[in-house]
């Protein structure tokens, strides 16, 4: 009650709330199957191997999800990955992945794997996930990359929290070019640092410094 009281004083009791939201949500923390294949990161991969890989890794997620069991404890990366490669057609192929054994192969996990494999052979072309696109080469400006850096120190400061909490350096970059759909321009950590950094790109607002502070200067609006 007396740390609430505290928060209310301060204004961030809503702050902690808005986190405890996130972190009270299941799905925080639930893995999604069928994204389960992007954390293999394959390269070079043809559409239809991606196929296999989204099917084996959605049965592993799915699999170790309703039998609460690490998934790597059900089916190893290195394992997925060559079934996929391999693509076992029966039993005695699957069984002949390295560590498998004849015991999973031949029991329900082996039998429902093989049911994913089946599954992906016969996708059509039109449902093969694409291709990852290369890593998006962002065009920021260094010298607004500096002063999304000089606002955000100014802001935590004033805030008192740490600025990595309200925006990653990764975020500043996708500020710098023009990306806003940011977590630091959401909720609390808009009203400390997004709605300032989006206002001084737009040159609605400068950086002075006085003595060896930096201030904030809002500028009038341009005619």
């Amino acid at each position: 009650e007396k740390l609430k009281r505290q928060l209310d004083k301060t204004g961030r009791f809503a702050w902690i709330a808005e986190e405890m939201a996130v972190l009270s949500e299941p799905a925080t923390y639930r893995a999604d199957p069928d994204q389960a294949w992007r954390r293999l990161k394959p390269r070079g991969a043809s559409p239809r191997l991606l196929a296999m890989l989204r099917e084996i890794a959605a049965w592993r997620e799915r699999t170790a999800q309703r039998i609460d069991i690490p998934r790597q404890r059900l089916l190893r990366d290195e394992q997925l990955l060559e079934i996929a490669s391999h693509t076992p057609k029966s039993v005695q192929d699957l069984a002949a992945t390295r560590g498998l054994g004849r015991g999973f192969a031949e029991g329900w996990q082996g039998r429902e794997l093989l049911e994913a494999i089946e599954k992906a052979r016969n996708l059509p072309e039109t449902e093969l996930p694409a291709r990852d696109k290369p890593p998006e080469q962002l065009r920021a400006s260094g010298a607004v990359v500096d002063l999304l850096r000089t606002l955000l120190r100014l802001k935590a400061e004033q805030a008192g929290v740490a600025g990595r909490l309200v925006a990653s350096a990764d975020e500043l970059d996708r500020l710098a070019a023009g990306k806003r759909d940011l977590p630091s321009l959401k909720g609390w950590r808009r009203e400390v640092f997004g709605a300032d950094a989006v206002d001084l790109i737009d040159g609605k607002l400068a950086l002075a410094l006085s003595g060896e502070h930096a201030t904030l200067i809002r500028l009038p609006p341009q005619s």
